[in-house]
């Protein structure tokens, strides 16, 4: 059971550019502050991701999604109707996070609002946008135990400053990722919303 001296630990953690592992409803994700580059780079660091490979980030509403990204009528739309869920809206930055959350020159960047308690309250007491992006080393299996997640990192687990641990997790698909930059909405990665789903809310 996590409490709440943990949760404050996790959020004061996240403020102070550390590492946090927290649970969402499809797997554990490893957060840090969204905003600051140097955190960022601890991230990468410990997942051994490339640096051209964009991490999205997560929020806690729909209102903090458009403090750093457009949000039109169509990702209000969608929001509404999935979100808190696994639903991964890409949208058009407002240049105002570090460039390693950028994708390409248009600047697009992925965010989501999960649907789990100790997420959005991770992310409300920090008050700040956090990385989404699973809890493992790149190229391994979704974790959705904190043993896994151990496991994955072996050594480099030691640069995780707090383990939220919620016990093991449903095992459910990543969320999807649809695009809505261009005119029409695509489908980036398939998960529990399908494309159908999504343009039945905005038709």
């Amino acid at each position: 059971m996590i409490d709440e001296r943990d949760l404050n630990r996790a959020a004061e953690a996240i403020r102070a550019d550390g590492v946090v592992v927290y649970p969402t409803e499809t797997a554990y994700g490893l957060g840090v502050n969204a905003t600051s580059e140097n955190a960022l780079k601890k991230l990468y660091a410990l997942k051994q991701r490339a640096a051209n490979k964009p991490t999205h980030i997560a929020v806690f509403d729909i209102e903090m999604a458009n403090e750093y990204t457009i949000v039109d009528e169509r990702a209000r739309l969608l929001a509404d109707h999935f979100l808190p869920g696994p639903l991964t809206l890409v949208l058009p930055s407002r240049r105002t996070l570090p460039r390693l959350l950028e994708e390409g020159a248009s600047g697009t960047c992925g965010i989501r609002i999960p649907n789990h308690p100790i997420a959005l309250e991770l992310i409300r007491r920090a008050n700040v946008p956090i990385t989404t992006t699973s809890a493992n080393s790149s190229g391994d299996t979704t974790p959705y135990t904190v043993s896994e997640v151990k496991e994955s990192f072996g050594d480099a687990v030691a640069d995780i400053d707090i383990v939220l641990d919620a016990g093991p997790l449903t095992h459910t698909p990543p969320s999807t990722l649809v695009s809505l930059v261009g005119a029409e909405p695509e489908i980036l990665r398939q998960g529990p919303v399908s494309l159908a789903d999504i343009m039945a809310v905005l038709e």
